[in-house]
């Protein structure tokens, strides 16, 4: 751990090689950086946020809610933070609650492909819920409302 001003910088370090491990799929190796990082910084969002991240790539959705659900007391407005939300929300099948955390990510950063891509994959993932649960026509109702952030069905 550095000690005064060599602290950002070592945080910087570590962000860069907790990114690099992700992306070369060394998933553990980056949450153990990301852990020195909040040993350091416990409020960077950064970090919080990409390590929900790794955790949602390793199929555990729960340690990711746990993880973006405390990013967002530091950053409740942050889309990628609202996104990551959502995403684990949906995985563990809160589905309309999931659905409620893409829009607001959406309203946030429209732009952003990926937030309209889970958006549309959660509301066919609900519109099918209700088809299944003998609720057709309120379930193709949200299978258009899905069309309107993708051009195709998942």
């Amino acid at each position: 751990v550095a000690i005064g001003g060599e602290g950002k910088s070592s945080v910087t370090l570590l962000l860069n090689r907790a990114q690099f491990l992700f992306t070369r799929g060394k998933i553990i190796n980056a949450v153990d950086t990301y852990d020195q990082i909040l040993e350091i910084e416990p409020q960077n969002t950064l970090a919080i946020s990409n390590k929900a991240l790794c955790f949602l790539s390793l199929g555990k959705q729960q340690e990711a809610l746990s993880c973006v659900t405390e990013a967002s007391k530091y950053r409740p407005t942050d889309s990628v933070t609202l996104l990551r939300i959502g995403i684990a929300l949906r995985l563990l099948n809160e589905i309309p609650k999931s659905i409620e955390y893409l829009k607001k990510s959406f309203k946030l950063d429209p732009s952003c492909v990926s937030v309209k891509e889970h958006l549309s994959i959660a509301l066919t993932d609900w519109g099918t819920h209700l088809k299944l649960t003998g609720n057709t026509q309120e379930g193709l109702k949200f299978y258009k409302k899905a069309l309107k952030y993708s051009d195709y069905y998942y």
